[in-house]
């Protein structure tokens, strides 16, 4: 992992000498990278993702970190709702059951307390890695987890000067989630994925081969 942290960080050097046409060039090879994810977004239903991508870039020009409220705002831009509630049924991530809806409340105040705050990590790098696996795994809305996981992801990274998360392919979108029945589910295999999508934002902006 941390071998894995400083090829970010080296990259990230790199990028300090680009031109400002270089950058726009390396912008274009990276925006189908930040949709690859999701299939609705590749569809071209994107006006809740431009709305939800539009408030935090509002957010991080302020210098403003996330807040519960926010993760509440931003779930409901993506589903063009004006609110968006802690779910209240249950919810399944392929074939294994998300924590229970009465357990729901509680696990996210913890998740907000302990989690959210990057101060709690001691790399911001792993704080947005983990900040987006907890989120995915307590799968808190009935709809738009991921979207808003990578949304809340890409808001820490860019405050903390990253580059937001790039896919080569929508697989690379899907972290792992906590349940005790699939082995690889653990925080440190997400936590690299995430790190890994980093590195391939840097990947495409440098004009490297992106798939290393």
């Amino acid at each position: 992992m941390q071998s894995l942290i400083q090829d970010i960080e080296d990259l990230k050097t790199q990028t300090e000498s680009l031109t400002p046409q270089q950058w726009q060039t390396g912008l274009e090879r990276l925006s189908p990278a930040r949709l690859a994810f999701s299939g609705s977004l590749r569809s071209g239903k994107s006006e809740s993702w431009i709305a939800a991508n539009t408030y935090a870039s509002e957010k991080i020009a302020q210098d403003t970190p996330p807040s519960a409220q926010d993760i509440f705002h931003l779930n409901a831009l993506l589903r063009s709702l004006p609110t968006a509630p802690l779910r209240t049924g249950d919810v399944f991530l392929g074939p294994h059951k998300a924590i229970d809806a009465e357990k729901l409340p509680a696990a996210f105040q913890y998740f907000c307390d302990e989690i959210l705050p990057q101060s709690k990590h001691k790399h911001s790098l792993l704080g947005a890695a983990l900040t987006r696996f907890w989120l995915v795994s307590l799968h808190p809305f009935e709809d738009a987890n991921g979207r808003t996981s990578v949304i809340l992801a890409d808001w820490l990274l860019l405050l903390s000067g990253y580059l937001p998360l790039g896919f080569n392919e929508a697989s690379e979108g899907l972290i792992a989630s906590f349940n005790q029945h699939r082995p690889s589910a653990t925080a440190a295999n997400a936590v690299l994925k995430t790190l890994r999508s980093v590195r391939t934002s840097y990947r495409l902006i440098l004009d490297l081969n992106p798939h290393l």
